[in-house]
């Protein structure tokens, strides 16, 4: 198991107690519009300035029309303004249904020359459903990206795809809506994914969005941030050039595809966090993954490689139990492609691969301890040379060692005072609240502040401030967007207390 440090300077254990008296009750959206209301175009590169705002076709789909390449993507938008900015989201699924009545790619999902795997990715320019095309697409950003697997059956609907963490995005900040685009990972033909679009004529067959949130905010949330170390690291390196040999005390998380004196030598990684600090009665909220890239490793040149295509791989939650001081290659643990997490390819030699989406994981290892044996990481294309080369728990900068942030609510439990008891370990009147430019801290007469944080709704830090004061202390927010916070006070004896911010 790992050791979790309390970070103060360098390594911590962030555990923020916030005392909320709220009761919030869980809300629910649906949204499945129909051709006046819904926004979704395909994007066809056969014609790439021709708009198709109104096909019944929402796809990902490389093929040929009479010898020419006729592929292209799709692209949705969900209006979710009827959500309170303020408001914290507890869900949000996306249901994409078979298109039954397509006239493409024979009506069905495609797989004739290879998987028709795809992604989809949040675009960060806006569109307009009537004028949109292949050739004025909107840009996207890769680094959320959901996976959705290979068709099983070529009319297989695709129900409840996590998108949570691009809802909570438009919720708080609405000018960032501008929807996802479905493309495939390979787009070489012949492959189709064929989904109902809103425009189909059928009102069940098209795509829906169920959205489940706290208008405020559950009694009691927590933010921790686990580590991992050298010590008892829970992580290796599976190598396949001498398949018996164990290297659980390997510098490297690595995915690498590689020769070594002409003799392939490549490999996966293994690892995992322990979450016993996490409550049993806790809901965990979301869970985000930092891997730091090994600049100091003797593999792949220290850095990610892309020598020969994409470096693209995959967290894939390991089945098996597995030891990191005997695992090997030959040894090695079995794992599920379903829902693993996409990785997109690197676009620098030293990239930090930050917040990566992983609460689905963690959710089911929460509920279901006894099998939480980590995660798998892989390429997506295991062939020479390409590397995604990452420091293992085992590095010796600490700085370096992957790290987990989850952030779980819980109820409070008046009739157990014994979990979860609140401590309030000085006083603190926050003031206006809400606040606009800036907020004001007053604290109870004698107290040493030695920090002030300030954490978005999914536990990264938006502020910070680390110079000691007493009494009062004015905190802009000119910086921040409108919405909800967490803002934490540190003394000087290391005590701490957490209050609510909403941010107009």
């Amino acid at each position: 198991m790992k050791t979790i440090f309390i970070k103060r300077a360098v390594l911590f254990l962030l555990m923020v107690h916030l005392t909320l008296v709220l009761t919030a009750q869980v809300q629910t959206v649906t949204l499945q519009p129909g051709p006046a209301s819904g926004k979704d175009a395909h994007l066809g590169m056969l014609n790439p300035n021709v708009n198709q705002g109104s096909s019944d076709d929402f796809m990902a789909i490389a093929w040929t029309c009479q010898g020419v390449p006729c592929g292209g993507k799709g692209i949705i938008e969900f209006d979710v303004s009827a959500i309170p900015t303020t408001a914290f989201v507890k869900s949000a699924k996306l249901s994409l249904n078979h298109n039954n009545t397509s006239s493409n790619a024979n009506g069905v999902h495609e797989m004739s020359n290879g998987v028709n795997d795809a992604i989809l990715s949040k675009v960060t320019q806006s569109w307009t459903e009537n004028a949109v095309t292949w050739n004025n697409q909107p840009a996207t950003n890769d680094h959320k990206n959901v996976y959705l697997h290979p068709s099983n059956t070529p009319t297989e609907d695709y129900l409840d795809i996590d998108v949570t963490d691009f809802v909570q995005d438009w919720v708080s900040d609405p000018t960032s809506n501008n929807g996802l685009m479905l493309r495939l990972l390979n787009d070489s033909a012949y492959k189709a994914l064929l989904f109902a679009s809103s425009d189909h004529a059928v009102p069940a067959k098209r795509p829906k969005l169920v959205v489940e949130y706290y208008d405020s905010l559950p009694a009691s949330m927590d933010t921790i941030n686990i580590q991992l170390n050298f010590e008892d690291g829970f992580d290796a390196y599976m190598g396949y050039l001498n398949p018996n040999n164990n290297m659980g005390s390997q510098p490297d998380l690595m995915a690498l595809a590689w020769t070594c004196s002409g003799d392939p030598c490549g490999g996966r990684g293994l690892f995992g966090f322990k979450l016993y600090w996490i409550p049993d009665t806790a809901t965990i909220a979301s869970a985000k993954l930092n891997l730091y890239q090994n600049y100091t490793s003797s593999n792949a040149g220290g850095s990610h490689q892309t020598i020969s295509g994409d470096n693209d791989g995959f967290l894939s939650k390991v089945l098996d139990p597995w030891n990191e001081n005997t695992v090997t290659w030959n040894t090695a643990p079995a794992f599920t492609i379903d829902n693993q997490k996409y990785l997109p390819p690197s676009t620098s030699a030293h990239q930090d691969y930050m917040d990566i989406n992983i609460t689905d994981f963690v959710q089911y290892w929460h509920a279901n301890p006894n099998v939480n044996y980590g995660m798998n990481l892989r390429l997506y294309t295991e062939q020479f040379y390409r590397s995604l080369i990452f420091a293992s728990s085992d590095h010796s900068n600490s700085s370096l060692w992957p790290e987990l942030t989850v952030v779980y609510y819980y109820e409070q439990d008046t009739s157990n005072t014994s979990i979860h008891n609140i401590h309030q370990p000085f006083k603190v009147n926050l003031y206006p609240n809400p606040a606009r430019e800036s907020v004001k801290l007053e604290v109870s007469s004698g107290q040493i502040m030695t920090g002030v944080d300030i954490f978005d709704p999914a536990g990264r830090l938006v502020y910070h401030h680390n110079n000691d004061f007493r009494d009062q202390k004015i905190i802009p927010l000119n910086k921040l967007q409108a919405g909800v916070y967490f803002i934490r006070m540190t003394n000087d004896k290391g005590e701490q207390l957490t209050r609510k911010l909403l941010v107009d």
